[in-house]
């Protein structure tokens, strides 16, 4: 795994957190991907301070990824790295649980786009670049 580039969706906390600080323990260089710069802050600097990896921090709202974003997702990590060697889409919101007539659009949506549209089309741009 040393000198391995993965990128982990959800990297700055729980399960998500916790696999950038154990796989950057193995020598990978961990892509942390997140929406809340603070706590994608928090992971870097523990893991610049335990380890001898490079991290790179990519702050993304994935309820709101297009083509566009994945792209400047793909860019940012070729220019640091020059390829990616897997990902770990860990991202993830339950929503709500509730019946269907009383699931709103909205909330169906943002679940939707977080848990299964952004790692289609952060797949796909890799896949094509």
């Amino acid at each position: 795994m040393k000198n391995k580039v993965i990128l982990i969706t959800g990297a700055n906390k729980g399960i998500g957190k916790t696999l950038s600080l154990e796989f950057s323990k193995m020598g990978v260089n961990i892509v942390l991907l997140g929406r809340n710069e603070e706590s994608l802050d928090s992971v870097y600097d523990e893991i610049i301070t335990t380890t001898s990896t490079k991290p790179l921090i990519i702050k993304c709202d994935l309820s709101d990824i297009d083509i566009n974003s994945a792209k400047q997702i793909n860019d940012e990590i070729m220019g640091v790295y020059g390829r990616l060697d897997g990902v770990i889409f860990n991202a993830a919101k339950l929503g709500k649980m509730s019946t269907i007539e009383d699931y709103e659009e909205d909330i169906w949506k943002e679940v939707f786009n977080i848990n299964l549209h952004s790692a289609f089309i952060i797949s796909k741009e890799f896949y094509l670049h």
